[in-house]
């Protein structure tokens, strides 16, 4: 005699329901995956900015610091005097063109200090890089040597050094 295949009433379609629900449960997994990988490529994309925004708030102090030396060698070799603001800045922006995209700086000087062989001028750059923006600030120190004759009259300034980084911080604004 032949077999005959008996199946329940209730459980006719239930492989389909499973399938069907292990399906779903993929896909869900799959949208969040997606999602989160779209979220770690923002971020991936504003560390990448943020880093371009650091490196040219660097640059712009190398370049600013560079300046400082030129003026002070230029200008006050022969004056006893050490300018509060050098070169006669006021807070400047300076827009910087790059290969992925553009840059702008702000330079602000904070404070000069001064003593009989150093002058040190606090600096603050903000970098900013299509949206990112970074913060420093720093203290750029230039030493130097006065030169009296035999009055103990002042002659020149004879400076030691082309200015150094003395100090440097990172701000989180």
């Amino acid at each position: 005699m032949g077999k005959k295949n008996v199946t329940l009433e209730g459980e006719q379609g239930s492989i389909i329901l499973m399938t069907l629900l292990i399906f779903f449960i993929i896909c869900i997994l799959m949208i969040l995956i997606m999602q989160l990988s779209v979220l770690e490529m923002h971020m991936s994309k504003y560390y990448f900015r943020t880093q371009q925004a650091q490196q040219l708030a660097d640059a712009i102090l190398e370049q600013t610091c560079a300046d400082i030396n030129q003026h002070l060698r230029t200008d006050y070799c022969n004056s006893q005097t050490i300018p509060v603001l050098p070169l006669g800045w006021r807070e400047s922006s300076t827009e910087v063109v790059t290969g992925s995209g553009k840059g702008q700086c702000h330079t602000r000087f904070l404070s000069l200090d001064s003593g009989s062989d150093y002058c040190r001028y606090k600096i603050r750059c903000v970098g900013c890089f299509e949206n990112a923006r970074q913060s420093i600030e720093a203290q750029a120190t230039f030493h130097f040597t006065n030169n009296y004759d035999a009055k103990d009259k002042f002659i020149s300034r004879t400076f030691t050094d082309n200015g150094t980084i003395t100090a440097y911080r990172i701000i989180n604004d």
